[in-house]
């Protein structure tokens, strides 16, 4: 089973020794401390071991004010659905109206928000309880009306396994028998395809194509280059995120591997997690320490709580994570691993060890963000096993140091925020981080299944780099002298490839596999021709274009609810 994973396809022909530079598709909101006081403060306290960093910091805020922030949010943290809000709890009462609620979807034939809505009863059913089965076998007529027979015929199981209800079994059996006759008539079943790269794989960074490498100079500092032609539409990095975290309050995605619209099983002991199977469910060990706390409800910390539970879980002791992060922090920033090794163990560290050597600016953060790595501190102390393991000042301390250090490096690195369904999808990856900015990248990233963000105006772009990175791009898209209007642009218009592009781009959710093939192709060509040209509307439509056949290929992974 894929788990959740980033991908690039070069959008441009690519030479050998060319930069690889990729466009930004969300940034952060992150404000520049202007309180140079502040700043001389964090400066110093990072380079401290351990200073207290919310005592110095946060000095004008009494400690009770604190505390009364930490414990309101934590007793307001509620589970919030569509602007309703439930205790985070179980309980058969709310998973019956959900029910119900899906119920009335589904007479109007709104087969996937009635599903989300049964995904809300699985969520707060008591274990054992009739609710579960009946949640499982609504689900199942969803799965069956959207022609995903597969599914529908495991729900079938799982209601059963849940002792479905004798007087209505009936129903269901007639369910099965209609699934699995319009199986046999069904002429193109749907097909689960997983990203490949296109070329053999880096043999120190398997995520990354043998046609890439990572070089290091004192004008673009670590940074990713070609090492041979690259024709447009190959697939040069597949990259599972080293953090990943998403609102799980607004959509059921499996908290796992991040798949969407299958047979999602609720943890039996909490509601802010599903999982498409038991496999998933076994394999998610940071869940297994955090089940029921309330960091999943918080989403301005969430991702600071996963990442620091994603490290914790790499190490046997927390002396042990101390004393690799103390190593890790004394070397110089350039000095990534090597490789990333087969064994898991030695793999999970080089992975860690390259989070920390991404850049943490101190600059990105003000007051108001360090109440939240506050807040953050005192939710992940909460959870039983951290209490426990962080037992001393110091280590107490250094989880302090090592929160804000997690902060700085996620929120300066390059993560992306994915607005969906009222909620954000928000992760960071280790070698992509190193790919180069540009307004107009030769190379375009891939959540699969979510929808890219755009900056719709130079200023608008300049503005976010400024405030976020820190420079001011000067790409051809944001050079003083750019047009949005090239010397060719009636050639481009009257391209055959762009007129076809054009007239079939509303048909790419319905179209077939073959015809998302010859319109995938007709995009390359397109780019080929003319994407070596200053970027144009006509380039950005056509890539547009390009990245939503590519995500049509991965409908497992698609979230929008209809």
């Amino acid at each position: 089973m894929m788990s959740t994973t980033f991908f690039m396809v070069n959008i441009i022909f690519t030479e050998s020794n060319s930069a690889l530079d990729v466009s930004p598709w969300s940034l952060a909101d992150i404000f520049l401390a202007n309180n140079s006081l502040f700043l001389s403060k964090l400066i110093t306290l990072m380079k401290t071991i351990y200073g207290n960093i919310f005592v110095d910091l946060l000095a004008p805020h009494p400690a009770v004010f604190l505390d009364d922030m930490c414990i309101e949010t934590v007793a307001t943290a509620k589970h919030n659905y569509l602007g309703m809000k439930f205790e985070a709890t179980k309980s058969d009462l709310v998973s019956t109206g959900f029910r119900i609620s899906g119920n009335n979807h589904f007479k109007v034939k709104y087969w996937r928000s009635a599903m989300e809505f049964y995904n809300q009863s699985l969520r707060f059913a008591v274990k054992g309880t009739e609710n579960l089965s009946l949640a499982y076998a609504n689900r199942s007529s969803c799965f069956l009306h959207m022609k995903k027979y597969n599914e529908c015929l495991k729900d079938i199981e799982i209601a059963r396994e849940n002792n479905y209800p004798k007087r209505s079994m009936k129903k269901l059996d007639e369910r099965e028998m209609l699934c699995l006759e319009q199986m046999k008539e069904a002429i193109e079943s749907e097909v689960e395809i997983e990203p490949m790269l296109s070329f053999d794989s880096n043999e120190n960074f398997p995520c990354l194509a043998i046609t890439l490498e990572i070089q290091t100079n004192k004008e673009y500092g670590r940074h990713i280059v070609a090492n041979r032609d690259i024709d447009v539409g190959q697939t040069v990095l597949i990259e599972e995120p080293y953090v990943v975290v998403f609102d799980t309050n607004n959509r059921t995605l499996c908290l796992t591997c991040m798949k969407a619209v299958k047979n999602f099983i609720p943890c039996p002991t909490c509601i802010d997690a599903m999982f498409c199977d038991e496999n998933c469910m076994r394999n998610n060990d940071t869940h297994k320490i955090a089940c029921g706390y309330v960091f999943y409800r918080v989403p301005s910390i969430q991702i600071y709580i996963q990442s620091i539970l994603v490290a914790l879980n790499t190490f046997n002791t927390v002396d042990h994570l101390m004393e690799f992060v103390e190593n890790q922090l004394a070397t110089p920033k350039f000095d990534l691993p090597k490789s990333f090794p087969d064994d898991l163990q030695t793999k999970y560290l080089a992975k860690y060890g390259m989070f920390l050597k991404l850049t943490a600016n101190p600059k990105e953060a003000d007051c108001d963000e360090i109440l939240n790595i506050y807040l953050a501190f005192k939710c992940i102390s909460m959870i039983p096993i951290i209490k426990a393991s962080f037992d001393t000042k110091r280590k107490k301390r250094f989880l302090m140091h090592l929160i804000l250090q997690h902060r700085l490096i996620l929120g300066n690195g390059f993560g992306h925020s994915f607005p969906i369904n009222a909620g954000n999808i928000q992760a960071l990856c280790n070698v992509m981080s190193l790919f180069n900015h540009s307004c107009a990248p030769n190379i375009l990233h891939l959540f699969v299944g979510n929808k890219q963000i755009l900056f719709q105006s130079t200023e608008m772009r300049q503005d976010c780099l400024k405030k976020t990175f820190r420079f001011i791009c000067k790409c051809n898209r944001c050079a003083p002298s750019f047009r949005p209007i090239n010397r060719l642009t009636k050639q481009i218009q009257f391209d055959s490839n762009f007129c076809y592009i054009y007239a079939n781009q509303y048909k790419i959710s319905t179209a077939s596999r073959e015809q998302l093939a010859i319109l995938k192709e007709k995009c390359c060509e397109f780019l080929r021709k003319y994407s070596q040209l200053t970027w144009s509307g006509e380039i950005s439509s056509v890539t547009l274009n390009f990245i939503n056949c590519i995500k049509s290929e991965y409908p497992e992974y698609n979230k929008t609810i209809i």
